[in-house]
């Protein structure tokens, strides 16, 4: 009897304790160099501000507390409550230290939670954000950063399922995480704002609340050019404040949207590392700095939409909005670009913007004697241009002939214009019966 207590007792406290391993930042690096500790270290001796004595998370009923901005504390857990004080945005809670970063560069994380296992929990977005504290090296260290306005480097969705929790490194006994550093940016001190959300993690007890871990540390970029004054060209926002409490969709990233530019420079971002198909090879542009276009129709809404640095590095990474011609090379792109005039332009402007972004991407590329939307597909089955604008079910089988190399290739890159001669094989067998019956 006491002997079956005792073991249910055992197992009790492992149940708690691994459900009561949450996350936290363990180390982090920029621009490849050496990993440093992060958080769960005294304020002395790193760049990375606190974490919850438990490693908890902020409930949604909560996201328009002082919580959001950095942390707290103390986050309650098995019930209903606000996070407690301290909160990790005051200046009394900042790290001493900074670490240097290129304009340009990149931070490399490591993300975990109970030894061996990583980040928990099984799904969910990535956000970075970016507030500025000054010019200083240190300006961060001694700065309350509830009063910085954000903007957003980086967004994810999915991001903990696809690329996160794949990603465990056994060496480092955490989950790694890279957040490239736009070039664009001004030199200075900013707080690195990041934010993992989860979902259907929590109790009923707890609200089946959305979960989110935020945390803050502190970055000096340098190498830019670029003046700080610019910052205020840039959509952002405070913390809090930027969201509205409640849960949502689980498809939702709250926020403004990625930065793309400052004072006219476009962004060059880099992509986040993972692991690369073998199957996929880069391909060059050839791009022409004198043959900028855009598209007008539907008063050009899905040309904007679809030319977003957030739009462009999930569809057209290695193309700038000014790149037209680029654009035109990824099949992703514009099977993007002809669902948004779908869905969001009325009557005859749907069709006009089907019709402008096939005929004027076949009129840029006609010298190549391959369509736009073809690059890829065997030359075999590669229609004259002459039928760009007559062969709507062929435009619907290049995209089904897209969505396979995307699935194939295992990439969050442009996929489709990576794709090499063994994808576009595979793919053409694939999708090679519904062409011939559409014709």
């Amino acid at each position: 009897m006491h002997t079956i207590m005792k073991i249910s007792f055992l197992q009790a406290l492992h149940l708690f304790n691994t459900v009561s391993a949450h996350a936290y930042i363990k180390t982090w690096s920029a621009d490849g160099g050496k990993f440093e500790n992060a958080q769960k270290q005294p304020l002395g001796n790193t760049a990375f501000r606190g974490v919850s004595k438990n490693t908890g998370w902020i409930g949604s009923k909560f996201i328009e507390t002082p919580a959001i901005t950095c942390g707290a504390n103390d986050t309650p857990k098995g019930k209903i409550a606000a996070p407690i004080a301290p909160f990790f945005h005051t200046s009394d809670q900042a790290a001493k230290k900074t670490l240097s970063v290129k304009a340009g560069g990149e931070i490399d994380l490591v993300i975990t939670g109970e030894p061996g296992k990583g980040f928990p929990h099984p799904n969910g977005h990535i956000q970075t954000y970016l507030g500025y504290c000054g010019a200083e090296a240190n300006s961060c260290a001694n700065f309350d950063a509830a009063k910085a306005s954000y903007f957003k480097i980086q967004a994810e969705v999915n991001a903990i399922s696809e690329k996160l929790r794949p990603n465990f490194d056994h060496k480092a006994d955490g989950n790694k995480w890279n957040i490239p550093i736009p070039s664009f940016i001004p030199p200075g001190s900013y707080i690195m704002r990041l934010e993992l959300i989860t979902f259907g993690q929590s109790s009923d007890q707890e609200g089946k609340q959305d979960q989110y871990y935020v945390y803050c540390g502190q970055i000096h970029v340098t190498g830019s050019r670029t003046p700080a004054h610019d910052l205020s060209r840039l959509d952002s926002v405070q913390f809090p404040g930027a969201y509205k409490s409640g849960n949502i969709p689980k498809d939702h990233l709250p926020g403004p949207k990625v930065i793309s530019k400052v004072a006219g420079n476009q962004s060059k971002e880099k992509q986040p590392k993972g692991n690369k198909s073998k199957d996929c090879k880069p391909k060059k542009s050839t791009f022409n700095s004198n043959q900028l276009t855009k598209l007008t129709a539907c008063d050009g809404t899905c040309f904007k939409a679809k030319t977003t640095a957030h739009e462009l590095k999930h569809l057209a990474p290695s193309c700038s909005p000014e790149d037209f011609s680029c654009l035109c090379r990824s099949h992703k792109w514009i099977c993007a670009y002809v669902s948004c005039a779908e869905g969001n332009c009325k009557g005859d402007e749907s069709k006009k913007a089907s019709d402008e972004v096939y005929s004027k991407c076949g009129a840029i590329l006609s010298s190549r004697s391959r369509l736009s939307t073809t690059d890829y597909i065997p030359e075999h089955q590669n229609p004259s241009s002459k039928e760009i604008s007559k062969s709507e079910s062929y435009h619907a089988a290049v995209c089904a002939w897209a969505k396979c190399a995307e699935t194939n290739c295992q990439d969050n890159t442009d996929t489709i214009r990576l794709a090499s001669d063994a994808i576009y094989e595979k793919c053409y067998k694939i999708t090679s019966s519904p062409v011939r019956r559409n014709r």
